[in-house]
C-alpha cells in the first residue's frame, strides 16, 4: 500500500484513504450505486466474503484491519 500512497502523494494522510475509492492518482467520490440502497446488499455480500476468507487465511484479518476498516 505504501506504493499507492506514494504515487498519489498522500503519505501523511493514510487514514482518510482507508476504504476509499482511488482513481486517477487520487481519492474519488464513491459512485451513486455504491451509496444507493441497491449497492448496500452488494457491500454486505462483500463483507461476508471477506469474513469467510479471513477464517480460511488468518493473515487476511490484519490486512483487512489495516486497509479496509
Amino acid at each position: 500500500m505504501e506504493l499507492v500512497y506514494d504515487a498519489i502523494d498522500e503519505r501523511d494522510s493514510e487514514d482518510h484513504m482507508k476504504g476509499a475509492y482511488v482513481s486517477n492518482a487520487g481519492v474519488a467520490e464513491s459512485s451513486d450505486f455504491v451509496i444507493s440502497e441497491e449497492g448496500k446488499p452488494m457491500q454486505d455480500d462483500l463483507w461476508r466474503v471477506i469474513e469467510i476468507l479471513t477464517k480460511q487465511a488468518s493473515q487476511l484479518r490484519s490486512i483487512v484491519q489495516q486497509y479496509l476498516v
